[in-house]
């Protein structure tokens, strides 16, 4: 599962939790069985190993949606929407960094590039060892065959 939808799935619940802003509904929400299914699939999907990232994940996704809103609020004319979020991306950009979330980000990304590398490094190994065989197979076959037919015109020539 995508440390997005881990860091979705945890915000639901968490809203629902003590001091989330959907407090009022916990009550309902927990009887229906709701919050405990959110839960076991944020821990089933592997998530919660690294809460700090999902949250900075989160938060970047969330600072991506206001500069859209913030584009498409000036190409609309709403010079006061688009100030107005602004502000807010000022603010949660902001936090952003007082959260280290780009150091953050950045290590997570390249342990992912060094996984894809070290697997793809080793199917070109693979592959490379293959086409090497191959070849070695293929010169071993043409020297038999020219060692064979030198042998059979040996052999045709003495007979004659």
């Amino acid at each position: 599962m995508s440390l997005a939808l881990c860091q979705a799935y945890r915000v639901q619940w968490e809203d629902y939790e003590v001091g989330g802003k959907f407090y009022n509904q916990y009550k309902e929400i927990t009887r229906s069985g709701e919050i405990a299914k959110w839960k076991k699939k944020y821990a089933d999907g592997g998530c919660g190993k690294d809460p700090a990232l999902e949250k900075c994940l989160n938060k970047e996704y969330y600072i991506q949606n206001l500069q859209n809103t913030i584009f498409i609020q000036n190409q609309q004319n709403n010079t006061r929407e688009a100030s107005a979020w602004t502000q807010v991306l000022a603010e949660e950009t902001k936090k952003f960094n007082d959260l280290g979330c780009n150091a953050k980000i950045q290590e997570s990304k390249s342990v992912v590039v060094k996984e894809k590398l070290d697997k793809f490094t080793a199917f070109d190994k693979e592959r490379v060892e293959a086409e090497s065989k191959y070849q070695a197979n293929k010169k071993i076959f043409i020297g038999v065959s020219v060692i064979l037919v030198a042998v059979a015109l040996v052999v045709v020539i003495k007979s004659e």
